[in-house]
């Protein structure tokens, strides 16, 4: 079983759940507390990093 045989709706779902981590780790935060933000202001965090360049 390899990557390519993962449902898309998982691969959706893991990205979304990741991402409040990525923004905790980037602006040494509590990744709790980012959880608790809604998903707009984890998205923008989120892609302030990507276009940073710190992620792809």
């Amino acid at each position: 079983m390899g990557v390519h045989s993962i449902p898309s709706f998982i691969k959706k779902q893991v990205d979304a759940d990741i991402k409040p981590y990525i923004v905790a780790y980037h602006y040494k935060l509590d990744p709790d507390e980012v959880r608790c933000w809604d998903n707009e202001a984890i998205a923008r965090a989120y892609y302030a990093i990507v276009r940073m360049g710190v992620i792809k």
